[in-house]
């Protein structure tokens, strides 16, 4: 293979990577890694890097949350958040098992409740990232079977289950997912009920990722590279949006929020 091209891969795989596993990255970050663009400056990138400044006082809350004791009471709902919220602060300070075992519970606590699929994707990636991959895949699933009628509730659940697909080799499930995603796209963006305004760059940065991982577990290099531009490009058109989820505390544990 070509130098140029082994490069194109190896920085695609880096992105794809940080994609499959959660990390928060900027969007100028990421391109300028992807890209190697010498024409976003260093301030564009310093900028959307400090939203993930380390914030002390905010390690701190999460130390002492992981220590917390579980409320008294009956009541699944207040157990389900607790351990939701303590699951994710273990994340936040890199605790992967605890970040597990508290969202199993929540998981176990939380079935019927308003935030129950929210909590299945929390566990679904957590699962991955501790290396249980059949198990956050049966989460996945679950977590769209539950959006019912509301197809954009799937969609991102379908674009990570493509890129686990891929990841294991199973390129024709992969592109099932993909094509499902694609679909739950299209029937957002008709719809005046969903939240495709707020979201539809997000959304199509997430398909066109996992098109990217199909396509480069499918050794398509240069289609690949195609693929990930095109995200980056979403990525970048969802800078904006991205600082309002953010400071509205979307994604700042560590993961991409199922929105």
């Amino acid at each position: 293979m070509h130098a140029k091209s082994i490069k194109l891969v190896f920085n695609l795989v880096v992105v794809l990577a940080v994609a499959v596993q959660g990390i928060a990255v900027s969007q100028a970050a990421e391109a300028e890694i992807t890209t190697g663009n010498a024409g976003r400056s260093v301030q564009d990138v310093t900028a959307a890097m400090s939203y993930y400044k380390p914030d002390p006082e905010a390690a701190r809350a999460a130390r002492a949350k992981i220590g917390a004791v579980p409320p008294a009471t009956d009541s699944k709902r207040d157990l389900a958040y607790f351990y939701r919220e303590r699951g994710q602060a273990a994340a936040s300070l890199g605790l992967i098992e605890q970040q597990i075992a508290d969202l199993r519970e929540a998981y176990k606590q939380g079935k019927g409740l308003d935030v129950y699929a929210s909590i299945i994707g929390d566990l679904a990636a957590a699962e991955a990232n501790g290396g249980n991959v059949q198990t956050s895949l049966e989460l996945r699933r679950e977590q769209i079977a539950l959006a019912g009628n509301f197809p954009s509730k799937a969609l991102v659940p379908y674009t990570v289950l493509a890129r686990q697909y891929a990841l294991s080799g199973d390129i024709k499930a992969a592109d099932n997912a993909l094509n499902e995603s694609e679909s739950a796209y299209e029937k957002a963006k008709s719809n005046p009920k969903s939240p495709w305004i707020k979201n539809q760059h997000l959304w199509r940065y997430q398909i066109e990722l996992s098109r990217a991982q199909i396509l480069l577990a499918q050794g398509k290099a240069k289609e690949a590279e195609q693929a990930t531009r095109l995200a980056l490009d979403a990525r970048h058109a969802d800078l904006e949006p991205f600082k309002k989820r953010f400071e509205q505390g979307e994604g700042k544990n560590g993961t991409v929020r199922d929105i």
